[in-house]
């Protein structure tokens, strides 16, 4: 599967040749191929310097959040999450219920362990650490809007049970 640049540069390359291709067949003009040459190379610089047509091919696993974060000992669970997991597994307890969690499209959503996981771990983070595509590699998620819309929705859950545990 190739990505938009990919199929972009294809393109270009395409219709480069079929321009010299023209160009030789009316009569031998090495200005001419080296004006489309010249353009070709312009065009193929803009895209290659666009880095955001990459998105869609950043390879996700969960490997790392199933079978490492689960087994960290406590002071590195601590050191990723910022919380111990009693009190990480408390706050599970206390918002997976929640409406949120559970409207009708909420089965494409991730559980409510990794959404909290994702939010703890981005608000322990600075600097690189807190960079969108670094979490999503370490957890496995989409670097688009999905961690936004992940660290939004614990907030909106938080914020409900606020008045519960708050005075």
């Amino acid at each position: 599967k190739k990505c938009f640049r990919e199929k972009l540069t294809d393109a270009l390359f395409n219709e480069a040749a079929e321009e010299i291709m023209d160009i030789e067949g009316i009569e031998s003009d090495d200005d001419a191929v080296d004006a489309v040459l010249d353009e070709l190379a312009d065009n193929i610089s803009v895209i290659m310097e666009c880095w955001r047509g990459d998105y869609s091919i950043i390879p996700k696993s969960d490997i790392w959040r199933n079978n490492i974060l689960t087994t960290l000992d406590e002071g590195r669970s601590r050191q990723m999450l910022r919380i111990d997991r009693d009190r990480y597994n408390i706050l599970v307890d206390l918002i997976k219920n929640d409406e949120e969690f559970n409207k009708a499209h909420s089965c494409k959503q991730f559980s409510v362990e990794l959404q909290l996981a994702v939010t703890l771990f981005r608000l322990g983070s600075s600097g690189e650490s807190a960079a969108f595509r670094k979490i999503a590699t370490i957890f496995g998620v989409g670097d688009g809007k999905t961690i936004s819309l992940i660290t939004k929705r614990i907030f909106k859950v938080f914020l409900r049970h606020q008045s519960k545990y708050t005075y």
